[in-house]
Order: C-alpha cells, then sequence, then structure tokens
C-alpha cells in the first residue's frame, strides 16, 4: 500500500481508539453525560462523535465517484504525492487546538444523540468503509482525482487531500469531545 495511504489508515485507526476511550470514560460516568453540552454551551461528545458520523456519510459516496473517476480515466500513480493548496489549508485550519470556531452547516449539525452504543456501532461501520475507499484509491494518482467537499459543492481538493482532511477533521471534534469532558 502507498505508505501516505497507509499513514491515513493510522490516523483513522487512532482515532477509532481515542473515540472507544470516550465512550468507555462516558460509560462509567452518571447518565446523559453523553449528551449533555459543556457549560458555555457547545457540542456534547455525543454531539461530536454524531456530527463526524454524518460528516463521514457525507464523504463517502464523493469519494467513491473520484475513485471510480480516476480508475475510469486510468490516472494512476506512485507517491509521494502533495496535497493541493486548498487541502494543505483545510488541514491546517481543522487541526486542533483550533483557535477558532465555525458554523456547521444545518445537515452536518446533529439534532439529537442517539445512545452511545448506536453512534460507537455506526462510526466503526462508517471507519471500516473509508478503510476501503483507502484500499480503492491505492494506485491511483492522489494529486490528479478530484473530490468536491461535502460542506461546499463549489469547493474541491485532490484525493489525498480529502483523504487528509477527514482524519484530521476527526481530531478536532475528538479534541472538543474531550475538553467537553474534562468540563463536567
Amino acid at each position: 500500500m502507498d505508505p501516505q495511504l497507509a499513514r491515513i489508515r493510522t490516523e483513522l485507526e487512532e482515532a477509532t481508539e481515542k473515540v472507544r476511550q470516550l465512550v468507555a470514560v462516558i460509560a462509567k460516568l452518571p447518565d446523559g453525560r453523553w449528551s449533555q453540552r459543556p457549560p458555555d454551551g457547545g457540542w456534547s461528545v455525543g454531539h461530536c462523535v454524531t456530527h463526524l458520523n454524518i460528516t463521514t456519510r457525507e464523504f463517502l459516496p464523493r469519494l467513491d465517484d473520484a475513485i471510480r473517476h480516476g480508475h475510469d480515466m486510468n490516472l494512476v500513480g506512485t507517491g509521494p504525492f502533495r496535497r493541493d493548496f486548498m487541502g494543505w489549508m483545510l488541514c491546517k485550519f481543522v487541526e486542533p487546538p483550533y483557535k477558532r470556531k465555525i458554523d456547521t452547516p444545518p445537515k452536518f449539525d446533529p439534532p439529537e444523540v442517539e445512545p452511545a452504543e448506536r453512534v460507537l456501532a455506526d462510526w466503526d461501520r462508517l471507519q471500516r468503509e473509508l478503510g476501503k475507499r483507502i484500499d480503492a484509491a491505492d494506485g491511483l494518482a492522489l494529486n490528479k482525482v478530484k473530490v468536491a467537499s461535502p460542506f461546499n459543492e463549489k469547493l474541491k481538493y485532490n484525493l489525498l487531500s480529502a483523504l487528509m482532511v477527514i482524519p484530521a477533521h476527526q481530531r478536532r471534534h475528538i479534541w472538543q469531545a474531550e475538553q467537553t469532558l474534562k468540563s463536567m
């Protein structure tokens, strides 16, 4: 496997381990902490993980389209590849600890939070699906295949950028969830 894709897979595995640790800590606390918002407002731990699940669900079909297009156009290559400027900026912007909050588009803002077990099961399934996309992308010229952002259709970045933004975004909201947990 391409070393850059292998690194992304490792980052997704690390995110999964952190989410499982958060759920384990929450399970030891009094009921309601999973969906309890911090005193100063913001999202609960459950909201953060649910938001990440929503985001992954929105990313998957876009990744599928990009990967299919890359294979159809025979856009093959070996790395190392480079993120494009937009992908570099997005990764820099979302990495924790972040200095600026951004408004979440309504379709990515979880209206409610399901029980932790259900959200974690969805998380695990979606992370496996991301792993399948990483496998499917192996061998493609990751810098030549474009992906439309699920947050803004007009925003496009290369496949390497998209695949790097996902775990960076996960780290952002896992960090946010950890801060929420510390405030309880």
